[in-house]
């Protein structure tokens, strides 16, 4: 079995939704089959600006690729993890406390209510047996 970790950060740039993290085939980490998961460790959410900034956190499937929130979580395989959570001003929030599986073929995505107002960091441990 293979452990690879992994680190990524995204700012959102737009307000629509967003790529975060996708553990899947190397984009961002190193599955190669349904037989691994990615553990994310932590997904922190960072307000680099001087107002609050709300947040959302998804779970999709690969091939999610739409930016707007209501056609994402109508897509099979899509959840909602986080919904309008507030950063205040240049602050940050943990957004996955205690570690979340992200099987291969998910992803996370997220959505800021201010464009290039969160900075989004992922720390994740990739399994494949």
């Amino acid at each position: 079995m293979a452990e690879y970790f992994e680190f990524k950060g995204t700012v959102l740039t737009t307000t629509g939704v967003t790529d975060i993290f996708n553990p899947t085939n190397g984009v961002d980490g190193r599955l190669t089959n349904s037989s691994g998961t990615s553990v994310v460790l932590s997904a922190l959410a960072a307000n680099v600006t001087t107002g609050n900034v709300s947040v959302n956190l998804y779970t999709t499937l690969t091939g999610s690729t739409s930016t707007a929130t209501g056609t994402v979580l109508t897509e099979s395989g899509s959840f909602s993890m986080a919904e309008s959570i507030v950063v205040p001003a240049n602050a940050s929030l943990e957004m996955i406390v205690n570690k979340a599986n992200v099987q291969f073929g998910s992803k996370l995505r997220a959505r800021s209510s201010v464009a290039s107002g969160i900075v989004f960091t992922v720390s994740a441990v990739d399994i494949q047996p």
